[in-house]
């Protein structure tokens, strides 16, 4: 059981396999051990991941995943050098450059 279940199982839809948890949170078995996970081990990024699943933006979406690719470290975001990484353009934490 994921521990954002707070106590409850959730329901199991028979076809889609999907789980629905009490916080709105609709996941797969899969997301929920990765929730979990993160939970354990880098706690910060919780609520960045929690947003993602929720679909809440593309942008928590990308963020999530600059995470993840980044070993979990918002700061090493900044100097990524995947250059070649489709979303490099788009990752958070990124210094602005000033024009003038």
């Amino acid at each position: 059981m994921s521990p954002f279940a707070k106590g409850h199982k959730g329901n199991i839809h028979p076809r889609q396999g999907r789980i629905r948890y009490d916080n709105h949170i609709e996941t797969t078995p899969e997301r929920a051990e990765r929730l979990k996970a993160i939970a354990q081990y880098a706690p910060r990024s919780l609520g960045v991941f929690r947003d993602a699943y929720r679909g809440k933006s593309r942008k928590s979406g990308i963020k999530a995943f600059c995470i993840e690719c980044n070993g979990f470290e918002s700061a090493a975001i900044a100097d990524c050098t995947a250059y070649a990484c489709p979303l490099w353009e788009y990752r958070p934490y990124r210094v602005r450059k000033c024009h003038g």
